[in-house]
């Protein structure tokens, strides 16, 4: 008889998730779903799994190891997922990734989902977005290295928070690299007004002169709100003060030609 109240005893206060029990305190398992990862995704990226400010899992994901999906525990109730890849040099501060002064926008791949984990088991299907711009910068004739001037891209947005998706007021300044004959090219965050400016330094007087690059890019139609961002190539002719752009649309390929 003694025996047999022990074991009711241990049977009710042990911690157990059987299925006679009451399953509310026991954790969901979240599978974060990521079949349809974008092209040109690292081979790795990183997840963070939120309770309202707080973080209940924050774990880098080998897309060679686990190449379809991975699977973690989190208490129940309605989670934010927040992830990206791609982010090589750019620095996380709380929830804001931030680009180094002086350098480019990594080729970053992100989102932000919410996770109804009521039950045992839930799935999201993470919504990788393209949250960088590359623009080339392309003269007529001859090459940037024959060129007197050096280029200085600036802007006012300089990371972006992982939780909202919105871009981060700061100062963001690059210098666009060769990238083969007459192209420069460089990687810009997404914007959030016409601020971009680029500016040429004499190589030899060190006089300045600025171009409004982000007036005639908004002049141009192109989109800062979509989902995924689309290339930009802007052809400067200094001698006349011609400037021309294309936009190579990032989801479909289609290339479109702007007369400004």
């Amino acid at each position: 008889m003694a025996l047999r109240v022990l074991a009711v005893l241990l049977s009710a206060t042990a911690p157990s998730c059987g299925v006679k029990e009451d399953r509310g305190p026991c954790p969901c398992l979240l599978t974060l779903s990521y079949r349809n990862a974008l092209e040109g995704m690292t081979d790795s990226f990183r997840a963070r799994v939120y309770r309202e400010g707080f973080i209940l899992s924050d774990e880098t994901i080998s897309l060679k190891l686990e190449p379809s999906e991975h699977v973690v525990k989190v208490v129940k109730g309605e989670n934010r997922v927040c992830y990206f890849g791609g982010a090589s040099s750019s620095v996380l501060e709380g929830d804001r990734l931030m680009i180094p002064k002086g350098q480019e926008s990594d080729p970053l791949f992100i989102g932000s989902d919410m996770a109804s984990c009521y039950g045992e088991k839930t799935v999201v299907n993470l919504d990788f977005r393209k949250e960088f711009c590359r623009l080339d910068l392309e003269i007529p004739n001859g090459t940037w290295e024959e060129y007197p001037y050096e280029m200085t891209l600036e802007g006012n947005v300089s990371g972006i928070d992982i939780r909202t998706l919105a871009p981060v007021e700061g100062r963001f300044s690059c210098k666009p690299s060769p990238s083969g004959g007459p192209k420069l090219s460089a990687r810009i965050p997404r914007q959030k007004d016409s601020s971009l400016t680029l500016t040429l330094t004499g190589k030899k007087d060190g006089r300045v002169h600025s171009v409004p690059l982000g007036r005639l890019i908004e002049k141009s139609g192109y989109d800062w709100q979509k989902s995924s961002l689309d290339d930009i190539t802007v052809g400067i002719d200094f001698a006349s003060g011609d400037f021309s752009i294309q936009i190579a649309g990032w989801e479909n390929g289609s290339i479109r030609d702007v007369d400004l």
